[in-house]
Parts: structure tokens; C-alpha cells; sequence
């Protein structure tokens, strides 16, 4: 019998809504569980919720967001009451998320978030007929200063920027580097981690990448911005560059940039690395930030590779096959270091030196 369901119980696999019943799973702890296939992907799945709970983790990752911008429990779940009705819980299950779920934002919240103040700012772009929500962390961007012009860029590209731009640009994921900087692999670190709970609170999997930028903008400490438009005429593959980065971060001796791929690990480098050090040189040339201050990462719920911008030397045309049959990068494990640039400490970050050890990878 072909069902419609409702949006929060969506097939994981594509999204669709339209499902046929197919039988009951009983757990070992007695459960009973309804199965469906879906009848657009024909895959199968249960009705449970991927964060584990019983109510929608839309309404969960809601819950969160409120209380990080500010809200206490009572305001929180007035909203939560008038926008998803009844299904709302109570303050004891705010509580109980807000100590499941990692939030580092909320240790410096108070001091960092002025009263009354909308943490975040947001924008609907369209580019090549795609949307992309551009929002920024205002109270994190204060703390910006040290690095360039990053913050007058990320506050003034929605009065500035030209749209046409990407509607003309070279995509990225056609080009290809020369060089090959080396990756430095860690896995269950801190990002890792918030990427896991990040992912765990989207209703299905097209809506993770949303999930995560959220989750990452208003419960990191470091992220200022999300899907940031960049862009610049390069000289070397004579064109004009053009895209988005998932995430921006600031830290006390960087700004990183992050990657979401679902699964890293299976990647082609050269392709990641292609993408991430054009966009991070678009970024240093429109931000004036100074050489050697940007560092890249894509990452999933178990692995991240860490690496510096790759000099935009472009590949020659007899070695494109090389690179697209995935030629091996050079991967360090986090325990030895890359032979040019510093080792990383158990959470994947630059391990430095003894004196500045105390607050060391915090910005705040």
C-alpha cells in the first residue's frame, strides 16, 4: 500500500515522501519498527528519526539555534510553539538536548552576544539558478579585526557583489594544480564529532549540508560565515574563478576554510584540492589577507584532510589523465606532522609552541 509520509520521516536515501509499507523489524529490546521502501529510489527504511529521538530533529537543530542566538527556554519554546504547533516538548527536553548535543558557542555566548542582538545575518543568493544562503555570525566577526578585510568583505557582499559573475565563471571542478601539497589525515577529532551531531539533526540526506552550516554557524565557536560567494580573474588558467565555500572560520593565526563531503574519504583529491585552494586564494585576494594565513580542511563525520593552498600552477594537458585517474597524494597521519608545516594535535589543529599553549586554537 503506496503512503504518503510526512517530511520529518522523508526517505534518507533521495527524500521523497512516497513510500510503500514493507513490514515491521523487531529489535532486540522487543521494539517493533514499520518499514518502507521508497517508491522513487526503492531503497529500504524505518521510521525511526536520525537523530534517535522521537520528536522531528528539525524541531531539535530549531532549539538549539534559538538558544544560541539568545533565547531562554520559556521565548524558545513560545517560537517553537507557533511555528510547529503542538508537537512542541518541554523546558526538561531543551535541557536534555542542550547536553546531548555539542555547542561551544554557549561557554562564551553571554560575553560575546549583545542584548537584544540577532546573532546572524542572512541573504538568498541565486547563482547558475541555484540558491545559496549566505548568513554571517555578527558577534564572532567582531573578533575578526587581525585578519585583513575578511570581516568588511563578508559584512558588505550583499550590497557589492555582482551576480553575472557566476553565471559566466569556470567551474572549479574542471581544473586541475600542478602542485601536490600533501594531506594530513585525522580522524574523531572535534570537527569530526560536530559534524557527526551536525548530520544526526537533518531530516534526510538532501538536507544534511543545510543541517550542518546551521549547526556549525550557530554552535561553533569559530564559524563566521556559511556558503560565502568568492571570486577573481585568474591569470594562470585565464579565466575568472568563481564559487562558494561551505564554511569560514577564524582562528587566532588563521582563517580556515571547510568542505563538507559526505564521504571524504572516498574523494579524489586532486579534485578537493583543486577546488578549496582556488577558492582560498579568491578569498585572500578579496579580503587582503596576508600570504600564509589560510588553511583548508574537507571533512565528513569520521575523517578530515588538512592541507595549505596549493600554488595556482596549472596542470599540463598530457597529465589531466593522470590526475583524473586519481593520482596518489601524499597523506600524514596526524601523529608525524607534514614534512612543510607544523604537526596537529589530537583534535587535528597546529600544534604550538609551550608558551602559547594556554587558549591555543580558540579564537575566544
Amino acid at each position: 500500500m503506496s503512503v504518503t509520509l510526512p517530511t520529518s520521516m522523508s526517505c534518507p536515501h533521495c527524500g521523497s515522501v512516497d513510500a510503500t509499507r514493507a513490514g515491521r523489524r523487531v529489535l532486540k529490546s522487543g521494539e517493533e519498527r514499520q518499514l518502507y521502501r521508497c517508491n522513487a529510489c526503492f531503497r529500504r527504511f524505518s521510521n525511526r528519526n536520525r537523530a534517535g529521538k522521537k520528536t522531528d530533529p528539525e524541531i531539535i537543530l530549531r532549539a538549539l539555534i534559538l538558544v544560541c542566538s539568545g533565547y531562554n527556554y520559556s521565548d524558545a519554546l513560545a517560537v517553537l510553539r507557533r511555528e510547529f504547533g503542538s508537537t512542541v516538548p518541554t523546558k526538561s527536553s531543551l535541557s536534555r538536548w542542550l547536553s546531548s548535543f555539542p555547542l561551544p558557542w554557549l561557554d562564551v555566548r553571554d560575553r560575546l552576544l549583545r542584548p537584544g542582538e540577532l546573532p546572524v545575518r542572512a541573504h538568498l543568493f541565486t547563482h547558475a539558478k541555484l540558491p545559496y544562503e549566505y548568513q554571517i555570525h555578527l558577534p564572532k566577526l567582531r573578533f575578526a579585526k587581525a585578519h585583513g578585510g575578511l570581516a568588511d568583505y563578508l559584512t558588505g557582499l550583499p550590497q557589492f557583489l555582482d551576480h553575472s559573475l557566476f553565471e559566466r565563471a569556470a567551474h572549479c571542478s574542471g581544473l586541475r594544480l600542478a602542485e601536490n601539497p600533501g594531506l594530513r589525515h585525522t580522524r574523531d577529532i572535534g570537527l569530526t564529532r560536530l559534524a557527526a551531531a551536525a548530520v544526526s539533526l537533518a531530516p534526510n540526506n538532501r538536507r544534511r549540508h543545510a543541517a550542518l552550516e546551521n549547526y556549525f554557524l550557530y554552535g561553533d565557536r569559530n564559524t563566521v560565515a556559511v556558503e560565502v560567494p568568492v571570486y577573481y580573474y585568474d591569470k594562470v588558467f585565464d579565466g575568472l574563478i568563481a564559487g562558494h565555500i561551505d564554511l569560514v572560520q577564524v582562528w587566532p593565526d588563521k582563517v580556515r576554510l571547510l568542505d563538507y563531503k559526505p564521504n571524504a574519504a572516498s574523494e579524489n583529491p586532486a579534485r578537493v584540492v583543486t577546488q578549496l585552494s582556488l577558492y582560498a586564494h579568491a578569498l585572500r585576494f578579496r579580503a587582503h589577507l596576508p600570504p600564509g594565513c589560510i588553511e583548508c580542511v574537507y571533512f565528513d563525520e569520521k575523517d578530515a584532510y588538512f592541507f595549505e593552498p596549493a600554488p595556482i600552477r596549472a596542470a599540463p594537458p598530457e597529465d589531466r589523465a593522470l590526475v583524473e585517474a586519481d593520482t596518489p597524494f601524499q597523506v600524514i597521519s596526524a601523529e608525524t606532522g607534514s614534512p612543510s608545516g607544523p604537526a596537529v594535535d589530537q583534535d587535528g589543529f597546529s600544534v604550538y609552541p609551550a608558551d602559547q599553549a594556554e587558549g591555543a586554537g580558540r579564537m575566544f
